[in-house]
């Protein structure tokens, strides 16, 4: 079964284009292509996040600019700038690593513009090819499906992908991207099952590698869970969530990859294990919040996240604080930061004129909500 998606940014819809593929038709390989887990695909490697969002507003400057301020960052900079002039004539292997260095600097818009009128095509039974299409889906996930759903790529990935890991990876993105409407909690249960089924799988991984998916799957399926208002197996997921991220810690001595590569990766999941205990809690979400917040200072998803949080307490004051600072932080998760804000002082009679501005601010980055599970 091959996979073949046209992305294309003024309305063409991805569902609308999977087809089969015939093997005659398959991407070229480049020689050295093979993954090189955990830097490739959806990871990259250690630092890159702290390099990058150390440009504040790099996602507001032109392109021009962008590729002039990522030389500036060093040997990891300048390869990125090269890749991203070349994108086009990469391999889907290079290509799905520069995706996923703007997604995790949180530079959506200008991997939006790489892949804009793009043809997205591999075939998800090859393990390279099989992340490209990974990494496609997320970004059309990121902006919420205003250009077309990234369900029938990770249906796909999720059932023909050969590493268990990848196949875990796929379902968990899955229920995520069901888990934000309740009409799909029915999708969220099936998947939910098929996710358990991956799980009693052998990844043949090292402990630690099985541990982080078994870790972001639980995660998956806890935010699942919720949407289903199945609170004791949300309450569950999260605990399992939690106990395999331990499990990872625990394990890391034994891995195969670098020290730095595995607390890159504890660092990483540690972080969606609190986000999805913040995301749980109705109250005393607290100590959560401050540890995701000591833990990534720099990123917007954070601190929008709990603004939310701190706006469904009543915690006024605490609130325009935070989505003001991620606002600040000038990327494409300040649109979300900024609507926030105007709603919140739409309200109050006297708070008009706040209103007005955050809207203008919110329309001038001309971006849609951008979405942070």
């Amino acid at each position: 079964t091959h996979w073949r998606g046209q992305i294309n940014f003024s309305g063409y819809r991805l569902g609308d284009a999977i087809r089969i593929r015939s093997i005659d038709q398959s991407i070229g390989r480049h020689a050295g292509d093979q993954p090189n887990f955990p830097q490739f695909a959806y990871f990259v490697p250690p630092g890159t996040r702290e390099r990058l969002t150390s440009i504040a507003g790099l996602e507001q400057e032109t392109t021009d600019d962008i590729h002039r301020k990522l030389e500036l960052c060093g040997p990891a900079g300048i390869e990125l700038s090269l890749r991203i002039r070349a994108y086009h004539r990469l391999s889907p292997k290079l290509r799905c690593e520069v995706l996923s260095s703007l997604m995790c600097a949180a530079l959506y818009r200008l991997a939006f513009e790489l892949e804009e009128g793009n043809t997205a095509e591999g075939d998800p039974g090859n393990e390279y090819e099989a992340w490209y299409i990974f990494q496609v889906a997320r970004l059309l996930q990121r902006f919420g499906g205003v250009y077309g759903s990234p369900a029938p790529a990770l249906k796909a990935l999720a059932k023909y992908a050969p590493l268990v890991w990848q196949r875990r990876a796929a379902t968990a993105q899955l229920i995520v991207w069901y888990s934000r409407a309740v009409q799909s909690a029915g999708r969220c249960g099936l998947w939910i099952s098929y996710a358990k089924s991956l799980l009693e799988q052998a990844s043949g991984e090292d402990r630690f590698l099985d541990a982080i998916w078994a870790s972001r799957l639980w995660r998956a399926i806890a935010l699942g869970e919720r949407t289903r208002e199945c609170w004791d197996a949300c309450d569950a997921a999260v605990e399992q969530a939690g106990i395999h991220h331990l499990h990872a810690k625990f394990s890391q001595a034994d891995s195969s990859h670098t020290a730095e590569e595995t607390e890159h990766l504890i660092e990483m999941n540690e972080r969606l294990v609190l986000e999805v205990n913040i995301k749980r809690l109705r109250s005393g979400s607290d100590i959560f919040e401050d540890r995701l917040q000591r833990l990534d200072p720099g990123c917007a998803d954070v601190h929008c996240l709990i603004g939310y949080k701190q706006l469904a307490r009543g915690e006024r004051a605490a609130a325009i604080q935070s989505l003001s600072h991620a606002y600040s932080l000038g990327t494409l998760r300040s649109a979300s930061a900024a609507i926030a804000l105007a709603r919140l002082f739409e309200g109050e009679e006297s708070s008009q004129a706040e209103a007005i501005a955050w809207k203008n601010a919110a329309t001038a980055m001309a971006v849609p909500s951008i979405r942070n599970d």
